[in-house]
């Protein structure tokens, strides 16, 4: 049976023997966290290979040149902003470049990341695992970890410690959820952005699929706990199925004092990250409706100005110093000793808020209770659109407040029912008139479409907002409205890349802000649009084919990436549109020299910015025949493959997506009618098919096992 710290000799055979040594020892860490399946192990591996070069680097390096320099910390790269002039004066001298770019010479990341002092770009440079960088975040790790990362900072990648600061980020971010869910680009955004939700596309994404390709095959022998521990790990259990904590630790991001994790910081509107998402989960539990999303939007907004309202402090909206010490008050106010007895509900759920996706024992018992009281309820253990109705109704009737959550005071209220039940025998509560009395939740309901009784989609969401990574009966609820529509879908009940490429594309088609996400504005629109005729998907009025989008989350990222800027056209005459030249900017090197007007073709610059976007490199030329040398050859197409073609005077690349009826690929350009569009070219027009080097290739390639798509047949007759 293998061992983990096995795999990673095997892979990593450079790798430092400080960082081999804490995985020797790292069993129980990994098992506390959580990490004991094969894909939460394999991705986790992945992103600290990537972020550590491969187990080599305990620290990193300053030495940059001048034109890696400017490449990752110049004017429009980077806040540091370096100039030319700067770079050749700064190259090699890591000391120099650290206090430049992290320190005080950098005013404005220097206060991101709490170096206040001078020295300390460098003291405090990326370092460990996960390579944890700024003086508050060694303070955060250390206060999360109960080392003190900040006055020893070497201790990070440290044989005894390493493995803490890195699992301790990982659990903070909530990533189990997206590894179980195969989403990688979630889990690089998390933690080379700050947030699964962020919407830029991670550094070396490239580098972190071929580490996960690396190592995901050789995870499945490992054993990662005993059957003894398995069975301990049922008894521990929270409302939502997941192993609670070891005894006297707390969930991951709450261990310590909220004001000593945020230090001298201010949080406010826009700000992203696992502070964010601590503060969120710390008002959860204060009862605030609120997820761990990491995003500081208007909804975390709202309940920050309500706790500040409600403690005497001034509403400004904003997390300092002033309002985590009420924070922090307010919890340890809360989670002080009650009378209720641990068979109680209140006992049961604690600080928790369960919610519609929960499910667990916890779960169930609230549903049983709610069953004694008369609400036709099974216990399922699924906290589905049933029990959020029920939950509704007792909060109505109980004059609480009505969001369809169980937390502390709602329990409170379901036990001093079920005890005046007992001493009175109250009547069984009768289900509104005007509606269909709630259905029980089941365990199939993934499969099935929603039912009636439990309203529209809209009336699920309520106020909440779905996105990337949200899991539970609502997301089934959605895809399944999708589906109705002609996307592509399953009701998996997890929102993952095709779903968000589903909603980003029926919002553009129907005029909405497209975010990708799905608010009361989208879920209304999707409710009109199931009910009413439904409208097949039509690019635009430039008579283009329907696409269908890819409906599984394993289709390339570029492709994904590529399909948002689909009717996306250059300007007409004299106008330039902004966003093409934007990626030539965007690009730099040559490709930045060369193209200053959109007249100039451009399928080269398109096939370059939806790779740059993933994190892959591309010819980085604007020459189309150079993507006849790029990558690697497949033996014929796929989705996602680069299809170079001659044409009259020059050349074409286009991206493969598909095929129609009259056996053509349809692929996927820029500069094809002079706009971003899916067309039918010729099955054996493509000099070859390329695929980017180190990203695994696809299982089939031909043009048989492409999926079909509507097209009029007509093939390519203008590509510039």
């Amino acid at each position: 049976m293998a061992r983990v710290v096995d795999i990673l000799r095997q892979v990593a055979p450079k790798a430092s023997p400080k960082y081999l040594a804490a995985f020797e020892r790292g069993n129980s860490l990994l098992q506390r966290h959580q990490i004991i399946t094969p894909d939460r192990l394999a991705h986790f591996l992945a992103q600290i290979l990537h972020e550590s070069g491969g187990l080599t680097l305990e620290r990193e390096s300053m030495k940059y040149r001048t034109e890696r320099l400017l490449e990752i910390f110049g004017v429009g790269r980077h806040s540091a902003a370096i100039t030319p002039a700067e770079a050749q004066s700064l190259a090699r001298d890591e000391q120099a470049i650290a206090e430049r770019v992290y320190g005080l010479g950098n005013a404005r990341k220097a206060q991101e990341l709490g170096n206040k002092d001078p020295g300390d770009g460098f003291k405090y440079r990326g370092a460990g695992l996960m390579q944890t960088t700024g003086r508050a975040n060694y303070r955060r790790m250390g206060l999360l970890c109960g080392v003190d990362f900040e006055k020893k900072p070497d201790l990070v990648f440290s044989a005894r410690h390493a493995l803490k600061p890195a699992l301790a980020e990982w659990s903070e971010a909530g990533l189990n959820v997206y590894a179980d869910n195969n989403d990688i680009l979630a889990i690089s955004r998390a933690i080379n952005c700050g947030s699964p939700r962020s919407k830029t596309i991670p550094n070396g994404m490239q580098d972190r699929t071929t580490w996960f390709a690396k190592v995901r095959p050789l995870v499945d022998d490992i054993k990662f706990r005993t059957r003894k521990k398995a069975a301990t790990e049922l008894t521990k259990t929270s409302a939502t199925g997941k192993p609670r904590p070891e005894a006297g630790s707390q969930e991951p991001g709450l261990q310590c004092a909220l004001a000593d994790l945020l230090g001298e910081q201010i949080l406010r509107l826009g700000d992203e990250g696992p502070l964010v998402r601590t503060v969120q989960l710390a008002l959860a539990r204060l009862g605030y409706p609120l997820r761990g999303s990491g995003s500081f939007a208007a909804r975390t907004l709202s309940a920050v100005k309500d706790f500040q309202q409600a403690h005497g402090l001034g509403a400004d909206g904003e997390i300092g110093k002033e309002t985590a010490q009420a924070i922090d008050r307010a919890l340890a106010e809360r989670s002080s000793p009650t009378a209720a007895s641990a068979s109680a509900i209140a006992g049961l759920v604690g600080d928790q808020i369960l919610r519609v996706g929960d499910a667990g024992p916890i779960v169930q018992a609230v549903q049983l209770r709610l069953a004694r009281l008369g609400y036709p309820l099974k216990g399922t253990g699924n906290y589905g659109p049933a029990t959020e109705q029920a939950v509704r109704d007792f909060q109505t009737r109980r004059a609480l407040e009505v969001d369809g959550e169980v937390g502390p005071e709602v329990a409170t209220a379901i036990d001093r029912a079920l005890d005046a039940l007992s001493r009175s025998a109250a009547p069984r509560p009768r289900a509104d008139q005007d509606r269909a009395p709630p259905v029980a939740d089941s365990p199939t309901m993934r499969s099935q479409p929603a039912q009636p009784a439990a309203g529209s989609l809209a009336d699920l969401l309520g106020d909440g907002v779905l996105g990337l990574g949200d899991q539970g009966s609502v997301v089934t609820a959605l895809q399944l409205a999708l589906a109705k529509l002609g996307y592509p879908l399953t009701g998996t009940g997890y929102f993952g890349g095709a779903t968000e490429a589903a909603v980003t594309d029926f919002q553009q088609q129907r005029g909405l802000e497209v975010d990708g996400e799905v608010g009361a504005e989208t879920a209304q629109a999707i409710d009109g649009a199931v009910t009413g005729a439904p409208r097949p998907l039509q690019p635009s009025n430039d008579a283009q084919p329907s696409l269908n989008l890819p409906g599984t989350d394993t289709r390339p990222l570029w492709v994904i990436e590529g399909l948002k800027w689909r009717n996306l056209r250059e300007g007409r005459g004299a106008a330039e549109n902004p966003d093409i030249l934007k990626w030539a900017r965007d690009e730099g090197g040559a490709i930045a020299e060369a193209y200053k007007h959109d007249e100039i073709p451009w399928c080269a610059l398109f096939a370059n910015m939806v790779l740059t976007k993933v994190g892959i490199k591309g010819t980085e030329t604007l020459w189309a025949l150079d993507w006849d040398k790029w990558g690697q050859k497949l033996p014929g197409p796929a989705v996602g493959a680069f299809a170079p073609m001659k044409r009259d005077g020059g050349g074409h690349i286009a991206i493969v997506v598909g095929r129609d009826k009259q056996g053509n690929l349809m692929c996927l350009g820029g500069n094809q009618s002079d706009a971003v569009s899916v067309i039918p070219f010729p099955a054996k027009r493509p000099l070859s098919f390329r695929w980017p080097v180190g990203v695994p290739v696809p299982s089939k390639s031909s043009v048989e096992s492409l999926p079909l798509m509507e097209s009029d047949g007509r093939v390519s007759a203008k590509e510039s």
